[in-house]
């Protein structure tokens, strides 16, 4: 006794499926619809070359689509990111290493000058740089 072809392309697809499960990776999801697309070819009659396409066009178009609509980077994100420019930190004293530790929203973090050396006195956060704020010197006005 031998499987059918059909019901092999659906095995296929359902342990694809189940992988995809345990990895959550989308494009795991599009390989296991072109299989069961593969299987529904088969049980169609078509023969195992017009399945193989079947399923590869399928899998083809689905990447295609998750890429072209694949969430885009959100704005908010941007926002968040530069939640600390401009903000008005004060180093009081700098290290040999020239860097200072300072106290913003109530905990002590490494400052770094973005360019040249750091001084004691009123700076601005540039950036955020992982646990390092990065500091600019206040505009003179």
């Amino acid at each position: 006794m031998s499987i059918s072809a059909t019901v092999l392309w659906f095995v296929l697809a359902l342990i694809v499926a189940g992988a995809e499960m345990l990895t959550g990776t989308v494009y795991l999801l599009v390989v296991a619809i072109a299989c069961a697309g593969g299987g529904l070819a088969s049980y169609a009659g078509l023969s195992p070359s017009w399945q193989f396409a079947v399923c590869a066009v399928l899998t083809l178009t689905g990447a295609f689509l998750v890429r072209r609509f694949k969430s885009k980077p959100d704005d908010r994100a941007e926002v968040l990111l530069k939640l600390d420019s401009d903000q008005i930190v004060t180093v009081e004293a700098v290290g040999s290493d020239g860097l200072a530790v300072v106290q913003y929203r109530g905990a002590p973090w490494i400052a770094r000058p973005a360019e040249g050396t750091l001084s004691r006195g009123t700076w601005l956060i540039d950036r955020v740089d992982g646990a390092q704020l990065i500091l600019k010197p206040i505009p003179k006005s």
